[in-house]
């Protein structure tokens, strides 16, 4: 079986402290052996903080941080997902997720990370808290699925920092 590797770029060069990564495109590239990457292409237009996996039917799954214009949109500064169902060659569009279960209060989920559960469904661990000013307020929650775009938030903080935002 031949394997192919999909490498997911986000550029960061030059990036201030208040960085504007809503001006970065993710961009893929693919290699054969794992060594030398080609086929540089745009993989979703103002995005960052990618991840993915493949999924227990053998689809890929892709979370980002999608910064879709206009601000202020419901997709501005979203988690969003695009799967594939052919090793990375084609995606679907992108659409955001939906946390169900999130406190009132909290901001929006942002750095996704996804997981596959032991029996077979969707984790994401995503970064969330009371306001978008990074504080202690900020910590790791995580959320399960069924098909990737709809999740329910699992019970407790996941990962909490006392003296800092994580």
């Amino acid at each position: 079986m031949k394997k192919i590797f999909i490498v997911l770029i986000f550029l960061s060069i030059n990036f201030p402290i208040q960085s504007q990564p809503w001006r970065n495109p993710l961009k893929s590239c693919r290699s054969n052996d794992g060594k030398i990457f080609n086929n540089i292409q745009i993989f979703q237009d103002s995005a960052g903080v990618p991840n993915f996996i493949r999924l227990p039917s053998g689809n890929l799954a892709c979370v980002f941080q999608w910064f879709r214009q206009p601000i202020g949109s419901p997709t501005w500064d979203r988690v969003a997902v695009k799967f594939s169902s052919d090793n990375g060659n084609t995606w679907t569009q992108p659409q955001p997720i939906v946390v169900n279960g999130l406190p009132g209060n909290f901001t929006r989920p942002f750095d996704p990370t996804l997981a596959i559960t032991d029996n077979g469904r969707i984790r994401i661990f995503f970064s969330d808290g009371l306001n978008m000013i990074l504080d202690t307020s900020i910590n790791t929650y995580s959320a399960i699925s069924d098909d990737g775009i709809n999740y329910t938030l699992e019970a407790g903080i996941r990962f909490s920092l006392p003296d800092r935002p994580v």
